[in-house]
């Protein structure tokens, strides 16, 4: 088998639009969890937004998010489901990830859409690419935002 680096999903409309998507679900889930630091802190809404994207990494942003929501004076109730809907969003990160910093080729005789891992050693190396799994993956990834709609219903949301 022969695998060729792709600089386009031409050869693959479904996931071209697959992976627009994703980056479209994941900038909402960002904005969410800015809504989740600024209600989790008081702050006004822009200024949030403003900070959040001023701390380096998402790990970085949703471990603070999650400290401020342990040692703050909220509902226990409150408190117990924010922190469970952030630490849920958060987990769907690795697949992002995946998606992100994987090397996208193709199969020379198939036309297969595979990612490599590099950072990996071994079987999972090596994963082929459906637009299926992409779409689904964007679904969860609303799903969590939902929920934390749910939890903020006071954040500007549109």
């Amino acid at each position: 088998m022969k695998f060729y680096d792709l600089s386009d999903l031409n050869h693959d409309p479904a996931i071209a639009q697959a992976m627009g998507n994703l980056v479209v679900a994941w900038s909402r889930a960002e904005t969410a969890l800015g809504f989740a630091l600024a209600a989790v802190t008081s702050m006004d809404v822009n200024v949030a937004q403003q900070g959040y994207f001023r701390i380096p990494t998402f790990e970085a942003r949703y471990k603070f998010i999650v400290e401020v929501l342990r040692h703050g004076n909220f509902e226990e109730t409150w408190r117990g489901a924010m922190i469970r809907a952030v630490e849920k969003l958060a987990k769907l990160s690795s697949t992002r990830n995946s998606y992100i910093h994987g090397s996208w080729c193709v199969e020379g005789t198939s036309n297969k859409t595979v990612l490599f891992h590099l950072r990996v050693d071994g079987d999972g190396r090596r994963q082929e690419v459906k637009a299926a799994d992409i779409k689904q993956h964007c679904e969860a990834v609303l799903g969590r935002v939902a929920d934390l709609r749910e939890l903020l219903p006071d954040a500007p949301w549109t």
